[in-house]
């Protein structure tokens, strides 16, 4: 899980209305753990229009191959590797 979406039914409407998806962040599998433990457990914030979802944070949203991108955790900060695939 370690790309996440915010999600809810009024991000749904949001994406349908704006033809825009929502906002995405990248984290590390500690800090994605965190996020399975509770959706709302990390102060992630919408950067594409959308609106706090109602359902928090969530999904395993696809993305390039850690290990082959210069990505961080958008939480910790800490370089995402293919152990955060």
């Amino acid at each position: 899980m370690p790309r996440v979406a915010n999600s809810g039914s009024n991000v749904d409407e949001w994406c349908n209305r704006s033809g825009n998806g929502s906002s995405t962040h990248d984290l590390c599998k500690w800090c994605a753990g965190t996020l399975e433990r509770n959706p709302h457990g990390l102060d992630l914030r919408p950067y594409n229009g959308d609106p706090v979802g109602t359902e928090g944070w969530s999904g395993d949203v696809d993305h390039p191959e850690y290990a082959e991108c210069d990505y961080t955790c958008e939480v910790c900060g800490k370089k995402l590797t293919s152990r955060d695939d």
